[in-house]
C-alpha cells in the first residue's frame, strides 16, 4: 500500500529517507554511527514524521533556506523522534559534531570555525597557530601580520 503525500521528490522527504537509511540499512556507509550504535527512528512512517516536523521545517527553510536546513538530534545518543529532533543550519550542525573542539574566550564558548568568523580570520591562521603550539588565547590575540 502506497500513500501519496505529495512530497516524494522534496528535500523534506530525502531527509526522512536519510534517517531511515542511517538507522536501518546495515550496508549504508554511516550506519555504524547511527543504527550500529543503537540509534532508532521512532517515527513509524512518513506521515508521523511529517505531522511532527513539517511545520517547523517550513519555518526553518523560510528563515535559512532549503540548502541550509538539516535535522539534528539534540541528544547525540538519543533516537530520532519529535522530542529529540530539531532543524539546524549546516554551520550549526558542523559545530555540534562530536569531534568539534570548543574554545572559551571572553565568556563565550564556540568552535574554532565560529571564532574565525567572529574575528574575520582566515581559518588557516587560527588552525596553523594552534597546530604550531600556540594556546587558543595566544592564537586569537596575536596580531595578524600584513
Amino acid at each position: 500500500l502506497f500513500l501519496k503525500h505529495g512530497l516524494s521528490n522534496t528535500r523534506f522527504n530525502h531527509i526522512w529517507l536519510g534517517i531511515k537509511r542511517r538507522c536501518l540499512k546495515r550496508n549504508a556507509g554511516n550506519f555504524k554511527y547511527y543504527g550500529g550504535r543503537g540509534i532508532k527512528n521512532l517515527w513509524g512512517n512518513f506521515e508521523e514524521f511529517k505531522k511532527d516536523m513539517y511545520r517547523s521545517y517550513l519555518y526553518h527553510v523560510k528563515k535559512f533556506g532549503i540548502k541550509n536546513t538539516s535535522i539534528e538530534r539534540l541528544d547525540n545518543n538519543g533516537n530520532y523522534c519529535r522530542k529529540n529532533c530539531t532543524w539546524r543550519t549546516v554551520q550549526e550542525q558542523t559545530n555540534n559534531r562530536s569531534n568539534s573542539r570548543i574554545y572559551s574566550y571572553r565568556n563565550k564558548k564556540m568552535s574554532l570555525a565560529q571564532w574565525t568568523r567572529e574575528f574575520s580570520f582566515k581559518p588557516s591562521l587560527l588552525y596553523g597557530r594552534i597546530r604550531n603550539g600556540k594556546t587558543f588565547r595566544e592564537a586569537i590575540t596575536l596580531p595578524v601580520k600584513k
